[in-house]
């Protein structure tokens, strides 16, 4: 029973679902994401031109894994056309401070998880330059940048991600010298 469709315009090659959101694989075309939270009207919310043929994808450890023909292997944040900050239902809370960010700035993370927290410094294109796992369970964790940033001495837009179980959180930061 077909209870509603939503033209992409091209041939899907290739989708996986991540709680009410739902990825296609374009090939050429790149990927889009659609809100599915109800299923009679679907939203489209992302897009994104990988560069390649985006054929195959794969969800794991909150990132999206795909074989991008041409332009190798991409691995994209599952909110990648966003700036703003994003939130998937999160038992913590994530501050930057100061921001724009350098060597001295710090993230602290304040919240109730009950697994093992994983943070990550990410590029707008999804590639990972820092990622640290934190085996406390609760309270408070406050973590210097340069511990982080130890792979980029490129200034710019990143997302600082942090994850525990399928709980995601990100937040952008302008990383200065």
């Amino acid at each position: 029973i077909r209870i509603d469709n939503f033209r992409t315009g091209q041939r899907p090659y290739d989708i996986e679902i991540q709680g009410d959101i739902f990825y296609i694989a374009l090939s050429y075309y790149g990927i889009m994401a659609f809100d599915i939270s109800d299923p009679t009207n679907p939203e489209r919310i992302a897009y994104l031109d990988t560069g390649g043929e985006l054929d195959k994808i794969h969800l794991s450890d909150g990132l999206i894994y795909g074989g991008d023909g041409s332009a190798g292997i991409v691995i994209l944040n599952p909110w990648f056309t966003s700036s703003d900050e994003i939130t998937y239902d999160i038992p913590f809370e994530i501050k930057v401070f100061p921001n724009p960010a350098t060597t001295t700035s710090i993230i602290e993370v304040a919240g109730n998880w009950d697994r093992p927290l994983i943070i990550k410094v990410a590029t707008m294109d999804g590639r990972i330059v820092g990622s640290r796992v934190i085996n406390v369970q609760n309270g408070n964790v406050t973590i210097p940048m340069d511990e982080l940033m130890y792979k980029t001495s490129t200034q710019g837009i990143y997302f600082i991600v942090v994850s525990t179980g399928d709980k995601i959180k990100s937040i952008p930061i302008m990383w200065t010298l």
